[in-house]
């Protein structure tokens, strides 16, 4: 398809072409690098389409990257809360807890590598709405080290779980 000869899709089929496009593009490009003129063409319409539904180029990555990314966050922190009212062996739980965090972060990866990229060009309300999601899955997640972590010498200190945590989001290892 070339730029002279688009397909004729419904507003909402038009939506959803540019939603998929907009997470590859931002993805492979970070926000700073992606275009509007980028993010048309990978979408196959036109940018004044992707201002009408989305308003601005942060208004698309706010849809299209952060979106799916928070409700990972809100299902996440709410799967931990059902973790923990249960009353499963402590091996059990971890398994539950780490799998779950481990699948849900393979999922999202692009997601958060795309908004740390991102962090520093993006409006303050759209900072603030991820940082409060997730301020949540953190205090979920002490909440889970609490209970399972041994007390003590044995317990790896704060900077070293967040040393651990950042090198598995960075480096998948």
């Amino acid at each position: 398809m070339t730029d002279t000869t688009r397909l004729r899709r419904s507003s909402l089929q038009a939506r959803e072409a540019i939603l998929a496009a907009a997470e590859e593009v931002f993805a492979a490009q970070g926000y700073a690098g992606a275009t509007s003129r980028d993010l048309s063409r990978a979408a196959g319409v036109s940018e004044s389409v992707i201002y009408r539904h989305f308003g601005s180029k942060s208004g698309l990555f706010a849809a299209a990257v952060l979106a799916p990314f928070l409700r990972f966050l809100e299902t996440f922190s709410d799967t931990s809360a059902r973790y923990l009212a249960q009353p499963l062996p402590a091996e059990a739980m971890m398994r539950l807890f780490v799998s779950e965090l481990f699948d849900q972060l393979t999922v999202h990866r692009g997601a958060l590598r795309s908004f740390l990229a991102a962090a520093e060009d993006l409006d303050a309300d759209t900072k603030r709405g991820f940082y409060r999601a997730f301020d949540d899955v953190m205090v979920r997640i002490g909440q889970v080290a609490d209970w399972l972590l041994p007390s003590g010498d044995r317990r790896p200190g704060r900077d070293q779980l967040i040393e651990h945590v950042c090198t598995i989001l960075q480096h998948g290892t």
